[in-house]
């Protein structure tokens, strides 16, 4: 890890993946409403699942 942090891996990284997933979402918005919509299943059945 010391390695990644000096070098500045991690940061480069994931502004990478931040900008893929920005172009992703730009060309199809649908993927922001799957998203989304999964998102609100797992929260509706973990709600069901936890006292």
């Amino acid at each position: 890890m010391r390695c990644k942090r000096s070098t500045g891996y991690l940061t480069t990284a994931y502004d990478r993946l931040a900008r893929i997933q920005q172009r992703l979402l730009d060309k199809d918005p649908s993927l922001a409403r799957d998203w989304a919509r999964i998102q609100a299943r797992q929260d509706s059945v973990a709600r069901d699942v936890l006292p």
